[in-house]
């Protein structure tokens, strides 16, 4: 892109140098967002407080407010509140404010379709020949935890338009030799030809191999043959049968306690106790996903290699819950056990705080003499945990407790369990000490080893020793979560003779991740700017050293946590975590792709996943406020230093101006995270089906913008149709909205103070059409773009400064500062067009 742009003659030799230089800083940002962002605005003035009233009667000792560390921007509800309730919220949130006139309490609510999920496609267009007859791509597998395994094996595989619609003709090869593997399809195009394929399959490597397998297809491609013992899935009155050849388990469809009976080559070895996951309340309320019965049973994959359910179920009330789950378990041909990712929903709408007790899984071998547990060891790794702890939980991101004493260290999280013929069984949670709170604990005369999802916290002062922006968590011995927002936990069971808790422990916290050529990406055509090696490669060199000082600035301020882990915290003067700013995962996707960095890819991962979880609003009092995507925060889900917080238009709907889901969508095009792309389409749908239907003005020009590349990229990923109407209405009123032949801009910033327009919006502008243009390939689109790139560089584009764009443009002219990081925001637009 910036080659054929400074190609073009535009600028001038000396300006071709700026912008270039302008472009490393660029670079910069989208690695580092929030570095940049804690010094640009002042703190806000602390209010007076006011004056006492007049009493004849002597005033009570005003209580003292429990503040995070004394901070000035915050303070935290105490136990003794549960933040609003829903009348409180419904009367605030319904009130209008100079932002916009949209009422969310006359959001058409029938008008609203089911939001879709995300579910695999088994098949495409059987026998219809596509436009590549062959073709072969390298995917380079690493081991790199140092632990010898059989790795399970999952990526996503991009396709060019037009070029595969049968999915029996693309295969998995060693080079020579047809590897087992499954395929199925996460996106479309328009013409119904394959976008995207997860593959999934198994890789033998030794510690730290490099291996090199190759992606064949194309219409020469002999269609794949099912293998002689595939994966089968059955029914009967009560479960789904699943038998992948060496292992049966049963799913019971009424009483949902995940996989209550597993055997291996024909032993039984256990299941989830009774409970399945068994939620404790602060008031000692018990209650377990084994009752209500599921709201939802779905075979969501299904290959003959492969087979995901999704289970959707409440807590409590299916009409009233406390809490909801989605749990989607995967079997795979010959492993001997299962995955399963396991989300938590608050959605308990009576008050905006859920405290809880504790969160556990049980697993139980049964009273069977030869099952009966007789020894354990938790995955230690390094630290110095006594083998015969019967309790190990990682209290914080430093600390973990064996048996309630103390150690300063950091285990990886899982336990390996033998029974009294040999039989072992291991239990790894992903990401345990950097997800803490976090625990596994056993119940010897039970049988059963205790997977602590929240783990039962040592006393009420726990969380106060934490940095104030870490304590929201935490609130009088309790685990304290808002309405509406989620958090997931990835776990693996497996099961034989002489584990490897090495190996397991590897396959939770560092699995394989396979990586395909840059040029490849570029190729198939559903990113742009990847290919570019030699124009990128001194970018990407820089950039690749501020994210090592990024990995050490995130281990110095400590950004881990259930709730946390995959933000940055440091916006507006340290008041606020920054939400994946400007769609920063999606950024980072493309930026480890494109270098083959791994340690990227992970770091955009955990970032989409965090978003996904709690960035997005999963339930709400006012459903027009479902899937809003909140903006950088207090906690994630407030406002500038107040977690408690009624949603309210022109803040934290798509007025915001702070909507992205490009990273989530990345997710599960490239690993297959259902609970990314759950999230993404949640977002969509608010913007379709609840904001945009009341649009009549903009609060920002940028509100628009960022919404109009959401919808672009849902109905380039999915081919649905609603969403490419709403981008046709957004962009037409965009279109229409930047007259560039009069002076439109004036009153078209909500910067009233200096009644002009911030530049950068209408880079995110220009950057909204382009994407737009690349849906539809419309020429007056086409015209548009490259009429208002004009009208950009024109009126603020700054040669004399370095290539810089000025940050605004008032009635009088320039003002404030020529801006290099928000470069970033400006010239990919412009070289677009």
């Amino acid at each position: 892109m910036f080659g054929s742009f400074v190609k073009s003659g535009y600028f001038t030799v000396e300006k071709k140098n700026r912008l270039l230089s302008g472009f490393s800083f660029i670079v910069k940002c989208l690695v580092l967002p929030a570095a940049f962002s804690g010094s640009l605005l002042a703190a806000a003035p602390a209010k007076k407080a006011a004056a006492p009233a007049k009493s004849a009667k002597k005033a009570a000792p005003a209580k003292k407010s429990t503040l995070w560390l004394d901070h000035p921007h915050y303070k935290l509800p105490g136990p003794d509140t549960p933040g609003l309730y829903r009348k409180n919220a419904l009367a605030r949130s319904s009130q209008k404010t100079w932002l916009s006139s949209v009422d969310p309490t006359k959001w058409p609510l029938a008008s609203k379709r089911p939001t879709p999920t995300a579910d695999f496609m088994a098949s495409g267009i059987p026998g219809k020949q596509g436009s590549v007859k062959f073709e072969k791509v390298p995917v380079e597998l690493l081991e790199e935890s140092g632990t010898a395994r059989r790795a399970l094996v999952n990526f996503g595989f991009p396709l060019p338009q037009g070029a595969l619609y049968d999915l029996a003709r693309i295969r998995l090869t060693d080079g020579k030799n047809e590897l087992p593997a499954s395929f199925s399809i996460t996106g479309k195009y328009a013409d119904n030809s394959i976008k995207w394929v997860m593959v999934r399959s198994a890789a033998d490597l030794k510690a730290r191999e490099k291996k090199v397998l190759f992606v064949e297809f194309g219409s020469s491609v002999a269609p794949r043959k099912d293998p002689a013992k595939p994966l089968t899935v059955s029914v009967d009155k009560d479960n789904y049968v699943i038998n992948n050849g060496i292992l049966s388990a049963r799913i019971n469809k009424k009483r949902f306690t995940f996989v209550h009976s597993i055997n291996l080559n024909g032993r039984y070895v256990g299941g989830i106790n009774g409970f399945g996951a068994l939620l404790i309340l602060k008031d000692g309320k018990r209650m377990g996903t084994y009752k209500p019965v599921p709201r939802k049973i779905k075979l969501i994959e299904s290959t003959p290699e492969c087979a995901v359910f999704r289970i959707d179920g409440d807590f409590w009330d299916t009409k009233n819950p406390f809490a909801s789950y989605t749990a989607r378990i995967t079997f795979r041909r010959n492993f001997p056990g299962f995955e399963l990712d396991y989300t938590f929903i608050n959605t308990n709408l009576r008050y905006e705080f859920l405290d809880i007790k504790s969160l556990t899984i049980g697993f139980g071998t049964g009273k069977i003499n030869k099952n009966k547990i007789v020894s354990w060891q938790h995955f230690k790794g390094q630290a110095p945990v006594p083998a015969n702890a019967v309790r190990v939980v990682q209290l914080d991101d430093k600390t973990l407790s064996a048996d309630g004493k103390k150690l300063n260290a950091r285990i990886p999280g899982g336990i390996k369990f033998t029974m009294a013929d040999g039989m072992e069984g291991a239990i790894a949670l992903a990401d345990a000490w950097k997800r803490y709170p976090k625990g596994f604990s056993v119940e010897k005369e039970k049988n059963t080893v205790q997977i602590e999802l929240l783990p039962e916290l040592p006393d009420a002062a726990f969380g106060k020793h934490l940095p104030y922006y870490l304590q929201f968590p935490f609130c009088g011995g309790y685990h304290r979560m808002k309405w509406g927002t989620s958090f997931t936990e990835r776990m693996i069971f497996s099961f034989g003779k002489k584990l490897s808790a090495e190996a397991a422990a590897a396959e939770a916290d560092m699995p394989v991740i396979a990586l395909l050529p840059p040029v490849w990406y570029a190729k198939s055509g559903v990113w742009r700017g990847m290919a570019a090696h030699k124009l990128y490669a001194g970018i990407d060199k820089e950039s690749l050293e501020i994210f090592a000082r990024n990995l050490k600035r995130r281990e110095k301020h400590r950004e881990y946590g259930a709730f946390n882990f995959g933000d940055s915290f440091g916006e507006r003067s340290m008041q606020n975590w920054t939400n994946n700013e400007y769609d920063m995962s999606h950024g980072m996707f493309l930026f480890g792709l494109r270098t083959g960095n791994r340690d990227v890819l992970r770091y955009a991962r955990a970032a989409a996943r965090h978003e996904a979880d709690v960035d997005v609003v999963h339930a709400y009092v006012m459903p027009y406020f479902v899937g809003c995507n909140i903006q950088h925060s207090c906690s994630h889900t407030g406002t500038y230093g107040k977690w408690s917080w009624p949603y309210r238009s022109g803040f934290n709907d798509g007025h915001s101006g702070h909507v992205w889901l490009r990273g989530m969508v990345d997710a599960w095009h490239l690993f297959g995270d259902g609970v990314a792309m759950d999230a993404a389409y949640l977002v969509g749908d608010h913007l379709n089906f609840a904001w945009l239907p009341g649009l009549d003005k903009l609060v920002q020009i940028r509100d628009g913008a960022w919404n109009l590349i959401a919808l672009c990229e849902l109905a380039a990923s999915t081919g649905d149709p609603d969403y490419r109407k709403g981008a046709d209405k957004l962009a037409a009123y965009l279109m229409n909205l930047t007259d560039t032949k009069i002076e439109w801009y004036l009153n078209r910033t909500g910067q009233k103070a200096r009644g002009g327009i911030a530049t950068f919006m209408c880079g995110i502008v220009l950057n909204s059409l382009c994407d737009y243009y690349n849906l539809t390939q419309r020429k007056d689109v086409a015209d548009k773009c490259a009429d208002f790139a004009r009208w950009i560089v024109k009126r603020a584009f700054a040669p004399e400064l370095g290539g810089l764009f000025w940050y605004d443009i008032t009635p009088r002219g320039y003002s404030h500062f020529p801006s290099e990081f928000l470069n970033a925001l400006m010239a990919p637009g412009v070289i677009r067009a």
